[in-house]
């Protein structure tokens, strides 16, 4: 998984987001890290956030899941994916 922190470092800094937006992403940032570990270990990220490809204040997601390479679903898909049920009991 560290291997990739380079990588996702290098990308972000490539684009055009503004300092901030990297400043956020790379320090800590849980996007960060959930996106690492599922190139690490070939997993698809489910997230909520849409691709918005000319954002620059911020760096979501799918975005950077695309440029990486990494599977991406919405949670609804995911959860009909792998048949969970959500069962309210009165």
């Amino acid at each position: 998984m560290l291997a990739h922190f380079s990588e996702l470092s290098t990308w972000a800094q490539s684009q055009n987001y503004k300092p901030v937006a990297i400043n956020q992403f790379t320090n800590n940032h849980a996007d960060y890290l959930l996106i690492a570990y599922a190139m690490a270990r070939g997993h698809t990220v489910a997230t909520m956030e849409k691709s918005q490809p000319g954002a620059r204040k911020r760096i979501l997601i799918p975005d950077v899941c695309k440029a990486m390479k990494v599977n991406t679903t919405d949670t609804f898909g995911m959860l009909r994916k792998t048949g969970a049920r959500l069962i309210l009991e009165p």
